[in-house]
């Protein structure tokens, strides 16, 4: 896939609904390796959580107001949405909350922006 496919072309499900045609997304999926030596001098490296996953959205405040609305009551709650992240033709399917969700205004332009955190659900 070339970059250009890219550029521009990420959105945000959850729970089945769409959220978002983002303007910028970014995902993460595992978490920190650690180097091991055993007592028999062999090394390697154990992964810590590799299933652990982390999405950042950023763009302009959804035309519809309840989006935000149930992006902040699936925040107060701590519930677990199934949010599914298309970049290109890549799609991300992961189970978790929001961590944080951030709202700002200037004149002619908002912004929402939230973190979601949780377990990829496969390599689909």
């Amino acid at each position: 896939m070339s970059r250009k496919e890219f550029s521009g072309g990420g959105r945000l499900f959850g729970n089945g609904s769409l959220l978002a045609d983002a303007t910028n997304i970014e995902v993460s999926i595992g978490g920190p390796t650690s180097r091991i030596v055993t007592t028999g001098g062999n090394t390697g490296e154990v992964k810590s959580d590799p299933t652990m996953a982390k999405v950042t959205v950023s763009h302009a405040v959804p035309k519809i107001g309840t989006d935000i609305q149930k992006i902040r009551r699936w925040q107060d709650t701590s519930a677990d949405v199934m949010w599914k992240v298309v970049v290109g033709n890549n799609t991300v399917t992961i189970k978790g909350k929001v961590s944080s969700l951030k709202v700002s205004a200037a004149p002619g332009k908002g912004e929402c922006s939230f973190e979601i955190e949780g377990d990829a659900q496969g390599a689909g």
